[in-house]
């Protein structure tokens, strides 16, 4: 019987921390985002402006071809909805450079929604990911 509590407890536990949204630190500080990050395809995925304008990018939204553009610096991240192909541009590099997503980003009711590290990679902040507090910092 004891042995049966401790597993369901542990089942639970596991169960509420999966449930949980991952939280994001970006240099010490935590990101509060409007809708709340989550994981999809292995990747945390978060609000678009949020994450792009808290890197200190410029974002762009083209309604009708439903893609961003953001732009910090010398670097550019262009993203379509529903692509699994992003582009980055970096003044330090030569040429647009096509980067492949896992997954794309989409529209989840009226928010954008981006993968975490893609982003926060290619405006040039480093990322870890902390999986036993489900946590990711990200420093720029």
């Amino acid at each position: 019987m004891a042995i049966s509590a401790a597993l369901f407890i542990t089942c639970l536990s596991v169960s509420v921390a999966e449930a949980s949204a991952p939280r994001v630190v970006l240099n010490n500080r935590p990101l509060v985002f409007d809708v709340d990050p989550f994981i999809m395809e292995d990747r945390v995925m978060v609000p678009m402006r949020t994450i792009f304008e808290a890197l200190g990018a410029e974002v762009e939204w083209n309604p009708e071809s439903r893609s961003v553009t953001a732009r910090s610096g010398g670097e550019t991240v262009f993203l379509s909805i529903d692509s699994r192909t992003a582009f980055r541009y970096s003044s330090s590099e030569t040429g647009t450079v096509p980067v492949d997503l896992d997954p794309p980003p989409i529209i989840l009711g009226d928010r954008t929604i981006v993968p975490l590290r893609f982003v926060s990679e290619s405006l040039k902040a480093a990322v870890r990911w902390d999986g036993s507090t489900g946590t990711v910092y990200i420093t720029k």
